[in-house]
Protein backbone atom coordinates (compact mmCIF):
# COMPACT_ATOMS: atom_id res chain seq x y z
CA UNK A 1 0.00 0.00 0.00
CA UNK A 2 1.17 3.49 -0.91
CA UNK A 3 -0.36 6.71 0.43
CA UNK A 4 0.00 9.91 -1.59
CA UNK A 5 -0.13 13.07 0.55
CA UNK A 6 -0.47 16.70 -0.48
CA UNK A 7 -1.78 19.92 1.00
CA UNK A 8 -3.35 22.83 -0.82
CA UNK A 9 -3.91 26.48 -0.07
CA UNK A 10 -5.93 28.17 -2.80
CA UNK A 11 -4.76 25.72 -5.44
CA UNK A 12 -7.88 25.90 -7.60
CA UNK A 13 -5.93 26.84 -10.74
CA UNK A 14 -3.54 23.89 -10.64
CA UNK A 15 -5.60 21.20 -8.90
CA UNK A 16 -7.69 20.20 -11.97
CA UNK A 17 -4.61 19.24 -13.99
CA UNK A 18 -2.98 17.63 -10.97
CA UNK A 19 -5.98 15.49 -10.01
CA UNK A 20 -6.73 14.61 -13.62
CA UNK A 21 -3.19 13.23 -13.94
CA UNK A 22 -3.75 11.11 -10.83
CA UNK A 23 -6.85 9.53 -12.41
CA UNK A 24 -4.50 8.14 -15.07
CA UNK A 25 -1.94 6.75 -12.62
CA UNK A 26 -1.65 2.96 -12.73
CA UNK A 27 -2.40 1.66 -9.22
CA UNK A 28 0.55 -0.02 -7.51
CA UNK A 29 0.24 -3.75 -6.91
CA UNK A 30 -0.28 -3.23 -3.18
CA UNK A 31 -3.02 -0.62 -3.64
CA UNK A 32 -3.04 3.09 -2.86
CA UNK A 33 -4.89 5.98 -1.30
CA UNK A 34 -4.63 9.76 -1.42
CA UNK A 35 -4.79 12.04 1.61
CA UNK A 36 -5.43 15.66 0.60
CA UNK A 37 -5.41 18.45 3.17
CA UNK A 38 -7.26 21.70 2.54
CA UNK A 39 -5.10 24.19 4.44
CA UNK A 40 -7.80 26.83 5.02
CA UNK A 41 -8.31 27.66 1.34
CA UNK A 42 -10.64 30.51 0.43
CA UNK A 43 -11.13 29.50 -3.21
CA UNK A 44 -12.73 26.40 -4.78
CA UNK A 45 -9.93 24.01 -3.82
CA UNK A 46 -12.09 21.87 -1.53
CA UNK A 47 -14.88 21.64 -4.09
CA UNK A 48 -12.47 20.59 -6.83
CA UNK A 49 -11.05 17.86 -4.62
CA UNK A 50 -14.50 16.66 -3.59
CA UNK A 51 -15.49 16.42 -7.25
CA UNK A 52 -12.74 13.81 -7.67
CA UNK A 53 -13.61 11.62 -4.70
CA UNK A 54 -15.61 9.25 -6.90
CA UNK A 55 -12.73 9.03 -9.37
CA UNK A 56 -9.86 8.48 -6.94
CA UNK A 57 -9.23 6.66 -3.61
CA UNK A 58 -9.24 10.06 -1.96
CA UNK A 59 -9.70 11.31 1.59
CA UNK A 60 -10.07 15.06 2.16
CA UNK A 61 -8.98 16.59 5.47
CA UNK A 62 -9.14 20.17 6.73
CA UNK A 63 -6.37 21.94 8.64
CA UNK A 64 -7.38 25.43 9.77
CA UNK A 65 -3.90 26.34 11.00
CA UNK A 66 -2.16 27.75 7.93
CA UNK A 67 1.23 26.37 7.05
CA UNK A 68 2.12 23.47 4.78
CA UNK A 69 3.94 21.57 7.50
CA UNK A 70 0.96 21.75 9.86
CA UNK A 71 -1.08 20.18 7.07
CA UNK A 72 1.44 17.44 6.26
CA UNK A 73 1.94 16.49 9.90
CA UNK A 74 -1.83 16.28 10.33
CA UNK A 75 -2.08 13.97 7.32
CA UNK A 76 0.56 11.50 8.49
CA UNK A 77 -1.74 9.84 11.02
CA UNK A 78 -4.20 9.09 8.20
CA UNK A 79 -1.60 7.36 6.02
CA UNK A 80 -1.57 3.63 5.43
CA UNK A 81 0.96 1.23 4.00
CA UNK A 82 4.74 1.05 3.90
CA UNK A 83 5.44 4.11 1.76
CA UNK A 84 4.23 7.73 1.85
CA UNK A 85 4.63 9.72 -1.35
CA UNK A 86 4.67 13.47 -0.69
CA UNK A 87 3.77 15.83 -3.49
CA UNK A 88 2.22 19.24 -4.20
CA UNK A 89 -1.06 20.50 -5.62
CA UNK A 90 0.62 21.75 -8.81
CA UNK A 91 2.33 18.66 -10.24
CA UNK A 92 1.37 16.52 -13.22
CA UNK A 93 2.16 12.88 -12.56
CA UNK A 94 2.98 10.25 -15.24
CA UNK A 95 0.91 7.03 -15.37
CA UNK A 96 3.75 4.84 -14.04
CA UNK A 97 4.59 7.18 -11.14
CA UNK A 98 3.55 4.95 -8.25
CA UNK A 99 4.72 1.77 -9.93
CA UNK A 100 8.16 3.34 -9.99
CA UNK A 101 8.08 4.16 -6.29
CA UNK A 102 6.77 0.71 -5.44
CA UNK A 103 9.62 -0.89 -7.39
CA UNK A 104 12.22 1.31 -5.70
CA UNK A 105 10.88 0.55 -2.23
CA UNK A 106 11.05 -3.19 -2.96
CA UNK A 107 14.45 -3.20 -4.66
CA UNK A 108 16.31 -0.66 -2.48
CA UNK A 109 15.60 -2.06 0.96
CA UNK A 110 18.56 -0.25 2.54
CA UNK A 111 17.16 3.14 1.48
CA UNK A 112 14.36 4.96 3.29
CA UNK A 113 13.90 8.19 1.32
CA UNK A 114 13.35 8.31 -2.45
CA UNK A 115 12.79 11.04 -4.99
CA UNK A 116 12.59 11.70 -8.68
CA UNK A 117 13.20 14.48 -11.12
CA UNK A 118 10.95 17.55 -11.36
CA UNK A 119 10.47 19.13 -14.78
CA UNK A 120 9.10 22.60 -15.55
CA UNK A 121 5.65 22.92 -17.13
CA UNK A 122 5.81 26.55 -18.27
CA UNK A 123 2.69 28.68 -18.93
CA UNK A 124 3.55 29.19 -22.59
CA UNK A 125 6.97 29.48 -24.18
CA UNK A 126 10.03 28.83 -22.04
CA UNK A 127 11.16 32.16 -20.49
CA UNK A 128 14.75 32.15 -21.77
CA UNK A 129 16.09 34.97 -19.56
CA UNK A 130 14.76 33.27 -16.43
CA UNK A 131 16.03 29.84 -17.44
CA UNK A 132 19.48 31.23 -18.27
CA UNK A 133 19.78 33.38 -15.15
CA UNK A 134 17.65 32.25 -12.21
CA UNK A 135 18.65 29.06 -10.31
CA UNK A 136 15.82 26.69 -11.20
CA UNK A 137 16.05 24.55 -8.07
CA UNK A 138 15.50 27.28 -5.46
CA UNK A 139 13.08 29.21 -7.68
CA UNK A 140 10.83 26.47 -9.04
CA UNK A 141 12.00 23.14 -7.54
CA UNK A 142 13.22 22.10 -11.00
CA UNK A 143 16.06 19.60 -11.34
CA UNK A 144 18.79 19.73 -13.93
CA UNK A 145 18.18 17.46 -16.89
CA UNK A 146 21.49 15.60 -16.71
CA UNK A 147 21.07 14.04 -13.27
CA UNK A 148 21.77 10.33 -12.94
CA UNK A 149 19.98 7.78 -10.80
CA UNK A 150 21.72 6.55 -7.68
CA UNK A 151 22.47 7.32 -4.02
CA UNK A 152 22.11 11.02 -3.33
CA UNK A 153 22.35 13.72 -0.70
CA UNK A 154 19.35 14.88 1.36
CA UNK A 155 19.30 18.25 -0.39
CA UNK A 156 18.43 16.78 -3.79
CA UNK A 157 15.00 15.30 -2.95
CA UNK A 158 12.24 17.91 -3.02
CA UNK A 159 8.63 18.21 -1.93
CA UNK A 160 6.78 17.81 -5.25
CA UNK A 161 8.25 14.34 -5.85
CA UNK A 162 9.49 12.55 -2.75
CA UNK A 163 8.67 9.34 -0.86
CA UNK A 164 9.53 8.23 2.68
CA UNK A 165 9.00 4.84 4.28
CA UNK A 166 6.21 5.13 6.83
CA UNK A 167 8.41 3.40 9.44
CA UNK A 168 10.51 6.60 9.55
CA UNK A 169 7.59 8.44 11.17
CA UNK A 170 6.80 5.76 13.75
CA UNK A 171 9.32 7.20 16.21
CA UNK A 172 7.66 10.62 16.14
CA UNK A 173 9.70 12.38 13.46
CA UNK A 174 7.67 15.13 11.81
CA UNK A 175 8.07 18.17 9.55
CA UNK A 176 9.33 21.30 11.31
CA UNK A 177 6.28 23.52 11.80
CA UNK A 178 8.41 26.63 12.36
CA UNK A 179 9.37 26.76 8.67
CA UNK A 180 7.85 25.99 5.29
CA UNK A 181 5.19 27.62 3.10
CA UNK A 182 2.75 29.75 5.08
CA UNK A 183 1.13 33.16 5.05
CA UNK A 184 3.51 36.11 4.76
CA UNK A 185 7.28 35.78 5.07
CA UNK A 186 8.58 32.30 5.83
CA UNK A 187 11.66 30.12 5.64
CA UNK A 188 11.41 27.81 2.65
CA UNK A 189 12.95 24.34 2.36
CA UNK A 190 10.78 22.37 4.78
CA UNK A 191 11.30 19.00 3.07
CA UNK A 192 15.04 19.66 2.81
CA UNK A 193 15.22 20.47 6.52
CA UNK A 194 13.48 17.18 7.33
CA UNK A 195 15.79 15.28 5.00
CA UNK A 196 18.92 16.63 6.66
CA UNK A 197 17.59 15.52 10.03
CA UNK A 198 16.88 12.08 8.59
CA UNK A 199 20.39 11.94 7.14
CA UNK A 200 21.85 12.80 10.56
CA UNK A 201 19.80 9.92 11.96
CA UNK A 202 21.41 7.52 9.49
CA UNK A 203 18.73 7.16 6.82
CA UNK A 204 19.87 6.74 3.20
CA UNK A 205 18.57 8.58 0.11
CA UNK A 206 18.03 7.43 -3.48
CA UNK A 207 17.38 9.59 -6.56
CA UNK A 208 15.64 8.04 -9.59
CA UNK A 209 15.98 10.28 -12.63
CA UNK A 210 13.32 8.65 -14.88
CA UNK A 211 10.75 8.96 -12.08
CA UNK A 212 9.76 12.48 -13.13
CA UNK A 213 6.77 14.74 -12.55
CA UNK A 214 5.97 18.06 -14.18
CA UNK A 215 5.68 21.19 -12.02
CA UNK A 216 3.03 23.67 -13.18
CA UNK A 217 4.57 27.15 -13.18
CA UNK A 218 1.94 29.87 -12.87
CA UNK A 219 2.20 33.12 -14.89
CA UNK A 220 2.74 35.31 -11.82
CA UNK A 221 5.73 33.16 -10.87
CA UNK A 222 7.60 34.67 -13.82
CA UNK A 223 7.28 38.22 -12.47
CA UNK A 224 10.18 40.10 -10.83
CA UNK A 225 8.05 40.63 -7.71
CA UNK A 226 7.47 36.91 -7.25
CA UNK A 227 11.11 36.06 -7.95
CA UNK A 228 12.23 38.67 -5.43
CA UNK A 229 10.08 37.10 -2.71
CA UNK A 230 11.34 33.63 -3.58
CA UNK A 231 14.95 34.78 -3.44
CA UNK A 232 14.44 36.33 0.01
CA UNK A 233 12.93 33.12 1.33
CA UNK A 234 15.78 31.11 -0.15
CA UNK A 235 18.26 33.44 1.54
CA UNK A 236 16.55 32.92 4.87
CA UNK A 237 16.50 29.15 4.36
CA UNK A 238 20.19 29.07 3.47
CA UNK A 239 21.13 30.97 6.60
CA UNK A 240 18.78 28.89 8.75
CA UNK A 241 20.50 25.70 7.54
CA UNK A 242 23.95 27.18 8.13
CA UNK A 243 23.09 27.95 11.75
CA UNK A 244 21.67 24.46 12.23
CA UNK A 245 24.81 22.83 10.88
CA UNK A 246 27.60 25.18 12.00
CA UNK A 247 26.23 27.61 14.58
CA UNK A 248 27.23 31.29 14.59
CA UNK A 249 29.51 32.19 11.67
CA UNK A 250 33.22 32.36 12.53
CA UNK A 251 33.82 35.49 10.45
CA UNK A 252 33.78 39.24 11.23
CA UNK A 253 30.19 40.34 11.97
CA UNK A 254 28.54 43.75 11.70
CA UNK A 255 25.23 43.94 13.59
CA UNK A 256 25.17 40.13 13.65
CA UNK A 257 25.73 39.78 9.89
CA UNK A 258 28.90 38.60 8.11
CA UNK A 259 30.51 41.78 6.88
CA UNK A 260 31.02 40.51 3.31
CA UNK A 261 27.26 40.10 2.82
CA UNK A 262 26.71 43.86 2.95
CA UNK A 263 29.23 44.27 0.14
CA UNK A 264 27.52 41.51 -1.85
CA UNK A 265 24.16 43.23 -1.30
CA UNK A 266 25.44 46.55 -2.69
CA UNK A 267 27.14 44.87 -5.67
CA UNK A 268 24.02 42.93 -6.60
CA UNK A 269 21.88 46.10 -6.27
CA UNK A 270 24.23 47.85 -8.69
CA UNK A 271 23.98 44.88 -11.08
CA UNK A 272 20.19 45.01 -10.96
CA UNK A 273 20.13 48.75 -11.73
CA UNK A 274 22.70 48.39 -14.52
CA UNK A 275 20.69 45.61 -16.14
CA UNK A 276 17.52 47.67 -15.96
CA UNK A 277 19.17 50.78 -17.43
CA UNK A 278 20.82 48.83 -20.25
CA UNK A 279 17.66 46.75 -20.83
CA UNK A 280 19.64 43.55 -20.35
CA UNK A 281 17.09 41.15 -18.84
CA UNK A 282 19.65 38.52 -17.86
CA UNK A 283 21.82 40.98 -15.95
CA UNK A 284 18.78 42.61 -14.34
CA UNK A 285 17.33 39.25 -13.22
CA UNK A 286 20.71 38.05 -11.95
CA UNK A 287 21.07 41.20 -9.86
CA UNK A 288 17.44 41.02 -8.70
CA UNK A 289 17.82 37.44 -7.49
CA UNK A 290 21.14 37.99 -5.73
CA UNK A 291 20.06 41.29 -4.14
CA UNK A 292 16.95 39.75 -2.62
CA UNK A 293 18.81 36.58 -1.65
CA UNK A 294 21.19 38.69 0.43
CA UNK A 295 18.30 40.65 1.88
CA UNK A 296 17.01 37.29 3.10
CA UNK A 297 20.33 36.15 4.55
CA UNK A 298 20.85 39.47 6.31
CA UNK A 299 17.31 39.41 7.71
CA UNK A 300 17.83 35.91 9.10
CA UNK A 301 21.23 36.80 10.62
CA UNK A 302 19.80 39.93 12.23
CA UNK A 303 16.79 38.06 13.62
CA UNK A 304 19.20 35.78 15.49
CA UNK A 305 21.34 38.57 16.89
CA UNK A 306 18.52 40.73 18.31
Amino acid sequence: MITVVFSTFNGARTLPNMLNSLTKVVPPHGGWKIVAVDNASTDDSAKIIKDHITKLPLTLLYQAKQGKNFALNYAISYCEGDLIVFTDDDIIAPPDWLLGYERLANEKQEYSVFGGRIIAHWPGNEPKAIVQTIPQGPAYAIHKGNMNSGPTTPGMLWGPNMAIRSSVFEGGIRFNEDIGPSVGSYIMGSETELNFRLSDAGYLFWFESPLAVKHQIRPEQLSPTWLAGRAKRFGRATTFKEYQQNGTPKVPLVMGVPRWQYRALIESWAMKIFGKVTQNDCVMLDGLWKFNFYLGTIYEHRSRSI
